[in-house]
């Protein structure tokens, strides 16, 4: 149980990083 809640927890950061780029990038082209 815990395991799969730290894979989860994993996999969600990596999204959140990944759209905080896209996110910061969309910005920057903006500007």
């Amino acid at each position: 149980m815990g395991s799969s809640n730290s894979k989860k927890a994993d996999i969600t950061r990596e999204i959140l990083e990944e759209y905080s780029q896209l996110t910061y990038l969309n910005k920057a082209e903006i500007l």
